[in-house]
């Protein structure tokens, strides 16, 4: 296989993209924090463009927004999302 491509929500603690040059010939712009369209249409180009070797003003900017942070490991991370899912749900108890 020689092209692909997939979707998949990301999203990151800081808001940060994953974008860039992973791997030799290997491009990837995720972490849109699902803002999707917008955000992964425009990440989906420049990508494109630094595969491409096309001078965009814009992959500047991209590179300019950092980059996520890492998670911490299991089962660290999963207490962390159950105790944020709870505290969303407590502080919205009224609004049902």
């Amino acid at each position: 296989m020689e092209y692909t491509w997939t979707g998949y929500i990301f999203l990151s603690q800081n808001g940060s993209p994953g974008f860039g040059q992973i791997a030799p010939h290997v491009f990837t712009s995720v972490c849109q924090n699902a803002v999707g369209v917008t955000k992964g249409t425009i990440g989906g180009i420049l990508a494109a463009d630094m595969a491409c070797n096309h001078d965009n003003e814009l992959i500047g900017y991209m590179q300019s927004l950092g980059e996520p942070n890492k998670v911490p490991p299991r089962p660290f991370l999963d207490l962390g999302v159950w105790a944020k899912f709870a505290w969303e749900i407590w502080k919205s108890r009224t609004e049902a």
